[in-house]
């Protein structure tokens, strides 16, 4: 399957969507173990991609790394907290995958997670068991093991 810039746009209000909807309840697990305000902290950050992808990427054209450019700056910028420079560092990682593409495949949106992850492991010095953000990211080992079985199985296949 290929995968559009319009795709990648509807994924972020996807999220978006539901990060509003569910902002209460991150904001409730997160008073279990730190300050309550995750989930607000997290609507702040995608309501302000949300005016993004409202106007100034409403016709963005040029590629998913530009996009997820602007989404880095703009979470950076809208999120005073640790998940800002986070979730920038994860989205500019990614932006390099997708760097002048309009359209991407699977291999190549597997990349990108994988790189946000990668950008989100470095930034945060965390490693899966640290009991930090990257735990909560359940798909992130799923997703190197695949990527490693996939160069196995090409391998493979050329000898």
């Amino acid at each position: 399957m290929t995968y559009t810039i319009e795709n990648y746009k509807q994924f972020l209000y996807a999220v978006i969507e539901m990060m509003e909807k569910e902002k209460d309840y991150l904001s409730e697990l997160d008073r279990k173990l730190g300050d309550g305000d995750h989930g607000v902290t997290m609507s702040i950050g995608w309501q302000a991609v949300k005016e993004k992808l409202d106007n100034e990427l409403q016709n963005e054209r040029d590629g998913g790394g530009e996009i997820s450019k602007v989404v880095a700056k703009t979470f950076l910028n809208a999120v005073g907290s640790s998940v800002g420079p986070l979730y920038a560092t994860g989205f500019l990682r990614g932006s390099k995958v997708l760097k002048g593409k309009t359209e991407f495949n699977h291999s190549e949106l597997l990349d990108f997670w994988i790189a946000f992850g990668d950008g989100i492991k470095e930034r945060g010095q965390a490693e899966v068991g640290d009991k930090t953000m990257i735990d909560t990211i359940q798909l992130y080992p799923a997703l190197r093991e695949k990527r490693r079985i996939n160069h196995f199985l090409k391998y493979l296949i050329k000898h």
